[in-house]
Parts: structure tokens; C-alpha cells; sequence
């Protein structure tokens, strides 16, 4: 593994622990990467502000919105956003089913919900900050620019009926949830990797991806070397070269102490 030169991570259930913390261990890892040149990019789901308390390095690049977003030191340098139309008549849509229980747009730095629930997060102490929710039963048009909807529907077909109106949108799921997330259908965070990399003149055999989930798969298959976490979904494992040790076990810095810092 002596070529790599980019090391991409999940967060969620990869990096972070189940508490949503990172060890000592794994943030002396991740420097140790930083100072030996290393290019070191988390790619995400959530959006770039609920990353800031994990970004070790200040010059960290962040894949966020499932690749819709990418920062560099916290200075966003693409955005790709969902049209406006499909926005306006799409929040229409959801609103109006009853199998849909809640929605949550991405715009400017709030995360705007009907869901009350998530909307309580702003007044409870928590280690997992960033996400600035703001409560919204959009009644009314939203008027900012989105690059994600995040939706839970009770019978995922009818949220598959109505994206099928929708060609230029895409939907991934999340394991063991009711929750969905859209973006626009050229998103991905492979697309996202793939851009990085060429700005750095570096290739994609050149990159190590680690994941757990359904929207790593495609970045661990296409990437140089994809490594699931051994409490990854069956489908991450499938596309996986290697497999290691849990995230609540530090797998993904033990795995990296090993094959990229020793090897």
C-alpha cells in the first residue's frame, strides 16, 4: 500500500465511535497521516458544520451531503444543488403524504424540519453538534437553495412513486432506518472523490475508502483499496478489498497504523 496518497473515511459508524466521539488513539493516527503527507478527506452524509468538531487537521477536506458539498479547510468549494422547480413541487409532494412523517431541507447553515423531535436537538446538550435545525412545517415556500432532502417515509415505494417524476434526483437509503435522503442525481461521493483527486493530481488507484453503509459502496469498489468496518452492512463488505475492526474498536486507525504508517 506504499502509493497511497489519499485516505477517505466515512464518519458515522466508521470513524466515530457509537457515541459519536473519536479516541486519543484515532486522532494521533489521523495527525501522524496529516504530517506524513497524507491527504486526508472525511465524506460524509451530514452536512460540513456537524463535521467541524472532528476536523483534526485544519486543512482537512470535507465530502459532505453524500458528495453534494465539498470544503477545504472549512472554505466551501462546491455545491451542487437540486433545481429550484423540482424543489418547490417536491416539498409540495411530501408535505401532502401521509406516509411521510418527516422532512428535513438543507439550506444555507440551518438543517430547516416538521420533524419536532429532531427540531428539540437545538436545546439539548449534546457531543454531536453542528446540525442548527430549525423548525419549519413548510406551509409556506422555502426560498433559499437546497442541495439535500432528508425524509422518513413509512413505505419506501410511494417515496420511489413520486422521485420517478423526478429524473434529475436520485434517493439512498439508510441502513436499519425509515430515513431517506435525496440529492441531485449527479451526487455521489465517489463523483466527489474523483474531483478532489484530480485537483490534486492524484489517482483513484492512489486512495484508500473506508465505509459502512449503502452510500459507500460505489467509493470502496472504485477506489484503490475499500475497507468496510467489521459492523458494516453485508453489501459494504461484499465491495470491500479488506474488512477491520469495529468503529467502536478503532478499526479504521488500527488498519491504517498498520498497512499505511508500518507498511
Amino acid at each position: 500500500m506504499k502509493n497511497i496518497k489519499m485516505i477517505v473515511t466515512d464518519l458515522d459508524k466508521t470513524l466515530l465511535r457509537k457515541d459519536k466521539t473519536i479516541s486519543d488513539y484515532t486522532k494521533a493516527i489521523l495527525n501522524k497521516c496529516h504530517e506524513s503527507g497524507f491527504l486526508i478527506v472525511f465524506a460524509t452524509a451530514r452536512p460540513e458544520r456537524a463535521t467541524r468538531q472532528w476536523q483534526i487537521c485544519p486543512s482537512c477536506y470535507v465530502i459532505a451531503n453524500n458528495g453534494a458539498t465539498i470544503t477545504h479547510g472549512g472554505v466551501e468549494i462546491q455545491n451542487i444543488m437540486i433545481p429550484e422547480a423540482d424543489k418547490h413541487s417536491i416539498i409540495k409532494r411530501f408535505v401532502s403524504e401521509k406516509s411521510i412523517t418527516g422532512i428535513c431541507v438543507e439550506m444555507g447553515d440551518f438543517l430547516y424540519s416538521n420533524d419536532t423531535d429532531f427540531s428539540a436537538w437545538a436545546t439539548i446538550p449534546t457531543a454531536d453538534t453542528g446540525w442548527n435545525p430549525v423548525y419549519n412545517d413548510f406551509t409556506t415556500p422555502v426560498t433559499e437553495q437546497t442541495c439535500k432532502f432528508s425524509v422518513e417515509c413509512s413505505d419506501r415505494e410511494i417515496l420511489i412513486d413520486i422521485l420517478h417524476d423526478y429524473p434529475e434526483l436520485q434517493i439512498f437509503p439508510n441502513n436499519g432506518e425509515h430515513w431517506y435522503q435525496i440529492t441531485h442525481e449527479t451526487v455521489s461521493k465517489f463523483n466527489a472523490i474523483v474531483y478532489l483527486a484530480e485537483l490534486n493530481n492524484i489517482s483513484p488507484q492512489d486512495i484508500i475508502a473506508f465505509g459502512d453503509d449503502y452510500n459507500d459502496i460505489e467509493m470502496l469498489e472504485k477506489c484503490g483499496i475499500g475497507v468496510a468496518v467489521e459492523n458494516a452492512i453485508a453489501d459494504v463488505k461484499k465491495a470491500a478489498n479488506y474488512i477491520c475492526d469495529l468503529n467502536d474498536s478503532d478499526g479504521v486507525a488500527k488498519f491504517i497504523e498498520k498497512y499505511l504508517l508500518r507498511g
